[in-house]
């Protein structure tokens, strides 16, 4: 097996057997494009780390044994400036020990307060109660939803399919 292109997507969140899996699939010879961001490593749990994109160049040198090009993406059009900052500001202490990364930032032109609420419970069911409650309350004031059930003329308009 070889392949002359690889890309991986969500790299921060592979784990050793994935990470060796990989290299398998390189057979030392592939092309090898990843996406990721390491400050955003969810899956500790089960062996990711964000190492993985952090020593990316190490682990992966280009044919000559240099490191390749990173291309760093740091605009963040998911959200809002607020909810951005909170995170640069969570996630300090991690890109202050890897100073080649840079904390995403707003596009410029985004202004306004953003509403944000920060909760603690202490049983995921709590969590979940909530959140179910702010839904219903943002669909009966401003907020659009899309249903796709797949059956044609369905009418959802009052927020339920029969």
């Amino acid at each position: 097996w070889w392949h002359r292109h690889l890309h991986v997507d969500e790299f921060q969140d592979i784990n050793p057997l994935q990470f060796e899996f990989l290299e398998t699939l390189r057979n030392g010879g592939s092309d090898l494009f990843v996406v990721g961001d390491p400050a955003q490593a969810i899956y500790g749990w089960r062996g990711a780390s964000s190492d993985n994109m952090a020593f990316f160049r190490e682990h992966f040198p280009t044919a000559n044994g240099g490191a390749g090009p990173v291309f760093g993406l740091r605009v963040s059009r998911r959200c809002h400036p607020d909810v951005l900052a909170i995170a640069n500001w969570v996630a300090q202490p991690f890109y202050d020990n890897f100073k080649d990364l840079e904390q995403l930032s707003a596009p410029p032109g985004e202004t306004g307060p953003a509403d944000i609420t920060v909760a603690r419970h202490l049983r995921i069911s709590d969590e979940f109660d909530v959140l179910v409650d702010q839904v219903v309350e943002a669909r009966l004031r401003d907020v659009g939803t899309t249903t796709r059930t797949g059956l044609p003329g369905q009418d959802c308009s009052a927020g339920v399919c029969a």
